[in-house]
């Protein structure tokens, strides 16, 4: 019944580390088993069934042999994995390997978690799917796709177009490519700092990546940052871009004028 009161199990007192034969396990072990096999497996407690110690024997047997606590997930089967890592999907991390490999526990994964793609099987990060899925989540995992991905101007096209973010990863001569760097800036106006310093120089993609945020004028090279119409599309967008002028231009009345009307901030400049 509701009201039986159940017996708490008794643990005795167990001695690890070499002094008794069992293998040294650190903190930082500890705590990878709690987020890897232990999150896979996790199950909240059952007040009318558990006492608050349904891990305990889990746990005991890691603190033993952790090679072998560590690999228990494997006998719980697929489903409890896919479940973990829809929860959260850095949970890969502890999903075995043949797991790692399957197509559709990766996807679930790096939908969750984007950077979870680091911890995919090489041949799903090379995936195209995958890996647009990874980038749509958090545009840094393209750092973790096959390198052949990074150096194809179209896949890298489709996945700044997902996030902006990605073109930190492309190959260094993607980051220099006008189209590539035009459409990272139009997904996410801040992915100009990851521009090569060859495009910096570009007229057109400077005035663009400032009309789309103005601070980015501080990326441009000098002799942009000393154009004027360069200058005031950056002032119009951020007032505070301002900072980022040549202290010659910042004498002009009207150009400091417009950047406080635009942000009060600016005075400051």
């Amino acid at each position: 019944s509701v009201n039986e009161v159940r017996p708490v199990s008794q643990h005795g007192r167990v001695e690890l580390g070499a002094r008794v034969g069992l293998p040294q396990v650190t903190v930082g072990d500890l705590c990878k088993w709690i987020q890897g096999p232990l999150a896979i497996n996790w199950r909240p407690m059952n007040p009318l069934r558990s006492n608050s110690q349904h891990f305990a024997i889990d746990l005991l047997s890691f603190l033993k042999c952790p090679l072998i606590g560590a690999d228990f997930q494997v006998r719980r089967g697929r489903e409890a994995v896919l479940s973990a890592i829809r929860a959260n999907g850095a949970n890969l991390q502890g999903a075995p390997e043949h797991l790692r490999q399957d197509r559709e526990v990766v996807l679930a994964a790096v939908k969750q978690c984007g950077l979870a793609l680091q911890f995919a099987d090489e041949s799903l990060q090379a995936d195209r799917d995958v890996v647009i899925a990874a980038v749509r989540q958090d545009g840094f995992a393209f750092r973790y796709a096959a390198q052949q991905l990074r150096q194809d101007k179209d896949f890298v096209l489709a996945a700044v177009q997902t996030s902006g973010f990605a073109l930190r990863y492309a190959c260094e001569n993607l980051r220099k490519s006008k189209d590539v760097v035009l459409a990272a800036v139009h997904t996410h106006p801040a992915a100009f700092e990851f521009a090569s310093e060859d495009i910096r120089q570009n007229m057109a993609v400077v005035l663009r990546a400032v009309q789309l945020d103005g601070r980015n004028l501080g990326m441009a090279s000098e002799a942009l940052r000393k154009e004027p119409e360069v200058v005031r599309a950056a002032i119009a967008q951020h007032g505070c871009a301002l900072r980022f002028v040549p202290e010659k231009l910042r004498k002009d009345r009207a150009l400091v004028l417009a950047a406080v009307l635009q942000n009060g901030l600016a005075l400051q400049f």
